[in-house]
């Protein structure tokens, strides 16, 4: 737990720097229950910090946890509803396919791995409908630059061990928030030490692309690339004469929407293995 239980809601709740950026995200009737649970979402982070017992060598940056009426979707929560988190990050560390955030060996195993996850805003809420406004934009960027600092300092403070680890972004907004600009990712590398160059390897190039994944077509506007050939199906109709490609049966085998920087490690649904594989190199490891 935080040296002051109350530091965290007096702060990011209660200076004017930070409370007339989050009017934007509820209502006032749920404003309350907002906090509540954001409060909560950090203490969570904080208990589970101290039961890692090595260096934290993987870092994974969300949005937020989610909020709606009833609970959070927070993957350290007790009870959390975070499908993709579970099926994605599972399999993107080979945890099997039984992986279950309820679980607590299964976060045990996270921990013994040394992956963490945080996330860039401190409130529980639903940014869906958001992302396009300028107070969200103005809230990211506040975030970096007061929240996410005090937050590192906090977890160390807590016992966190960073042995210059590698970044990663499970959302694209966030990912493009911080890696399009140089003085985001200086941010970043203050924070984590000098060894996240990894962050500078910013854009897939074509072939690269090509030598990845298995197949790239597109669907409407988006590009889609896929992997794992065992895994396709042939969609299209040869005898209407329309184009046929392959498709993967399992949405986790398609990054639809594939982001310019690869330490994106999310389509624009959210997070895939695939690309949690490539962000932190997890096929070169031995």
């Amino acid at each position: 737990m935080t040296k002051n239980p109350t530091e965290f809601e007096n702060k990011f709740f209660g200076e004017p720097q930070f409370r007339e950026k989050i009017e934007v995200l509820v209502n006032t009737r749920d404003f309350e229950r907002m906090k509540e649970l954001s409060i909560e979402c950090h203490e969570l982070l904080m208990q589970n910090i101290k039961k890692f017992r090595g260096p934290i060598e993987y870092v994974i940056i969300g949005e937020a946890a989610p909020f709606d009426a009833i609970d959070s979707s927070y993957i350290y929560h007790e009870t959390p509803k975070n499908e993709m988190w579970r099926d994605q990050i599972g399999k993107a560390f080979d945890i099997g396919k039984s992986f279950d955030v309820q679980d607590e060996k299964t976060i045990d195993k996270l921990n013994s791995l040394g992956v963490l996850f945080i996330d860039l805003l401190p409130y529980c809420a639903n940014y869906s409908n958001l992302r396009e406004k300028e107070k969200y934009k103005k809230l990211v960027q506040c975030c970096i630059q007061k929240y996410l600092p005090w937050l590192i300092n906090e977890l160390r403070g807590n016992g966190a061990d960073f042995l210059n680890p590698k970044v990663a972004f499970a959302m694209q907004s966030i990912g493009n928030s911080v890696l399009g600009h140089e003085e985001n990712i200086k941010i970043i590398t203050d924070l984590f030490g000098a060894d996240c160059s990894h962050l500078k390897r910013k854009r897939w190039e074509e072939k690269e692309e090509e030598k990845f994944f298995d197949h790239i077509y597109k669907s409407g506007k988006n590009k889609i690339c896929v992997a794992h050939p065992d895994y396709f199906m042939e969609s299209g109709s040869k005898e209407k004469g329309e184009e046929t490609h392959p498709a993967p049966k399992k949405s986790y085998y398609s990054i639809d929407k594939l982001s310019k920087f690869k330490q994106i490690a999310a389509d624009r649904n959210g997070p895939k293995a695939l690309l949690i594989k490539k962000a932190f190199d997890l096929d070169k490891k031995e």
